[in-house]
């Protein structure tokens, strides 16, 4: 009724934050189940779900349960290809090795699992933009090149600004 045809969650992180970097003084567990709690939730809802970030948990659900799409239709990932150095003055480069590897398996993972992958990239290196457009599309993955880290709205140029969204996906 109120026109929302899907829901982007952030902040999916918080169970990285608790497991890995001890942010939490209570079990991660706590947080696992919560996480888990909200997001099984939100997709019996029977609306387009999208994960943004998150690997850690996603990556632990799947290990434990394995069936994502109790959790999710789709993940959005940022810097799989790039990083950024320096936020306030849009200084990007390429992500470490380690990152990209990281990174890759964990969407190819998702991919193979029949989740849509979505990508969201900083940079205006036009090798790094042809090689992120060369794998997602033969991925069929969709992506977005941002100029800017602060991704402020008409930034980005339309003639010049890289987007690609796979064949079976629509946009409006």
């Amino acid at each position: 009724e109120k026109g929302v045809d899907g829901l982007f969650v952030d902040n999916v992180d918080v169970y990285y934050m608790a497991a890995e970097e001890g942010l939490y003084d209570g079990d991660d567990e706590d947080i696992y189940y919560g996480v888990e709690n909200i997001l099984e939730s939100l997709a019996a809802m029977d609306t387009y779900v999208c994960i943004n970030g998150g690997d850690t948990f996603v990556w632990e659900y799947f290990d434990r349960d394995g069936d994502l799409s109790d959790i999710t239709d789709a993940i959005n990932q940022t810097n799989v290809f790039s990083s950024i150095l320096d936020y306030e003055n849009n200084v990007f480069g390429r992500a470490s090795d380690d990152d990209h590897e990281y990174f890759t398996e964990y969407i190819e993972m998702c991919a193979d699992e029949c989740i849509d992958v979505y990508l969201l990239e900083y940079t205006t290196d036009a090798d790094l933009i042809a090689e992120i457009d060369a794998y997602c599309r033969e991925m069929e993955f969709a992506y977005y090149v941002s100029p800017s880290g602060g991704l402020v709205a008409g930034e980005a140029d339309a003639e010049t600004t890289p987007v690609i969204v796979p064949e079976d996906n629509e946009v409006d």
